[in-house]
């Protein structure tokens, strides 16, 4: 979050943040930077919870809220300068086009913190595949994707780090919050920056 923000720091205009979720790096964009923060949602209900938590942070002056599908989105050709999304686009179920929209619509960059799973993680990548999730969790597949809609990639901020399956629940037997990865894996994780 702390490359994304450096990086919009010395821009102007709104910032439309795709795929907003629980709004973490929206927190930060509206929080630190001077621009306007547009979150995106498909689900009704994160976004009235967002607006609640924006409300009690006294940040929603700074905020618009947009009930969207990401692969139509509410936007003129070339309208949107900076778009940002956190995690976000893995979680676009049957994705299709999605980056066609998004080239549409993106002028300027399109900044993505996303993390991948490696090629070779088999136990992982059949779950991956399950769900449909493959486009954005595979780092060859989603940079072809990438370049096939047009756009100029390139990938900052680098790490990696292990990561383990969530435990279950001692409660409620069965319950979990995240269904990946199912088991332990190293991901890669960075700022897609696409232009």
């Amino acid at each position: 979050m702390k490359h994304v923000l450096k990086r919009l720091g010395v821009g102007e205009g709104p910032v439309v943040h795709l795929t907003s979720g629980r709004g973490y790096l929206a927190e930060e964009l509206a929080g630190r930077l001077d621009r306007h923060v547009v979150l995106a949602d498909f689900s009704l209900e994160v976004l009235l919870r967002n607006r609640r938590y924006f409300e009690f942070l006294g940040l929603y002056r700074k905020v618009s809220l947009i009930a969207c599908d990401a692969r139509r989105l509410p936007f003129r050709d070339r309208a949107v300068e900076t778009m940002t999304t956190n995690l976000g686009l893995a979680n676009i179920e049957t994705p299709g086009d999605v980056l066609g929209e998004l080239r549409r619509v993106v002028a300027g960059e399109f900044l993505a913190i996303s993390h991948f799973f490696p090629d070779d993680d088999v136990e992982n990548a059949e779950v991956i595949k399950k769900f449909g999730l493959e486009t954005f969790l595979f780092k060859n597949s989603a940079l072809e994707r990438f370049a096939r809609a047009g756009f100029r990639v390139e990938l900052a901020n680098v790490c990696r780090g292990k990561a383990l399956p969530t435990p279950q629940s001692r409660l409620i037997p069965g319950a979990g919050i995240d269904a990946l990865p199912v088991a332990e894996t190293e991901l890669t994780w960075c700022t897609l920056i696409a232009a």
